[in-house]
């Protein structure tokens, strides 16, 4: 089964058993009913999930409490696991992915020319910033509206427009 890491546990909060966790996915939180507590994204082999009895998501923070976990003491042996979920509990709306959905996927312009393989995504806050590499040369671009992408993740291909992708795309030096 395919896990995804949604956060990290930081410490205890309080005297109830709650814990503060850093968000790193926040749409893993909607409807959150049970975890896997784990360092790794696959969890061991017939783990069972942890039970949550509440959540909440204020600051940038998740604030989960855990069934049988009712005390500080016991909460501060759940520091700095990660929080895990199946990626089948995650409803992305149509058009979202996952960065780890892009990654390998080839970009193609609309004429079927291969400008190589996505190799890594580098989020900003005016836009993600892609890099591409077909083993001769990397190049990258920041993913704007007007390149009028058509993903396809299950065909692991990106169709952008050429004439878009010439004006913003940056090649390494480096690679030429």
């Amino acid at each position: 089964m395919d896990h995804i890491i949604i956060g990290t546990i930081l410490k205890p909060q309080g005297i109830r058993g709650e814990v503060k966790a850093e968000v790193t996915l926040a749409e893993g939180f909607k409807n959150l009913k049970a975890v896997y507590l784990d360092g790794e994204v696959v969890p061991q082999k017939g783990a069972e999930p942890f039970t949550v009895t509440s959540v909440s998501l204020r600051g940038g923070f998740a604030y989960i409490l855990f069934e049988g976990y009712d005390t500080r003491e016991a909460a501060d042996t759940l520091r700095d696991k990660s929080l895990c979920i199946p990626r089948a509990a995650l409803k992305l709306k149509k058009g979202e992915y996952l960065q780890r959905d892009i990654l390998g996927c080839a970009l193609l312009d609309e004429t079927g020319k291969s400008y190589g393989t996505i190799t890594d995504i580098d989020s900003y806050g005016a836009a993600d910033v892609y890099t591409v590499a077909d083993g001769a040369k990397t190049l990258r671009f920041p993913f704007l509206k007007t390149l009028n992408a058509k993903i396809n993740v299950a065909e692991k291909t990106i169709i952008v427009n050429s004439a878009a992708l010439t004006e913003i795309i940056i090649f390494d030096t480096n690679s030429l």
